[in-house]
């Protein structure tokens, strides 16, 4: 794809392309390490039989929600709800405000 656009699509002052692909071991995102850390505990595990098995060395580093179960997750229908009576209730502290400001000034 690269030499189709090199030949085909490029400028004509590009005349390479320098392709680098990263070197293990020289690159880190923080959750490489607590992956590495869970990738360790399943191996040394000789064999799972129960997905919870699986849940509980995820629990030691993180929290682990399941879908469905408990009120922690809501539907979009409830976020959009919630979002609205935030605005509403913003709005309402913003008249409340802007009417104290102008009852301080002697407006009102």
């Amino acid at each position: 794809m690269v030499a189709y656009w090199l030949t085909n699509c490029a400028p004509t002052s590009v005349k390479t392309v320098e392709l680098i692909f990263p070197v293990p071991g020289h690159s880190f995102m923080p959750a490489d390490r607590v992956f590495g850390h869970i990738e360790k505990e399943v191996k040394n595990k000789e064999v799972i039989i129960d997905p919870s098995e699986y849940r509980d060395i995820y629990d030691h580093y993180g929290v682990v929600r399941k879908l469905g179960a408990g009120d922690d997750i809501k539907r979009v229908a409830e976020f959009e709800d919630d979002a609205q009576d935030m605005d509403k209730e913003n709005e309402e502290n913003n008249a409340v405000e802007e009417d104290e400001a102008n009852f301080d000034e002697g407006k009102n």
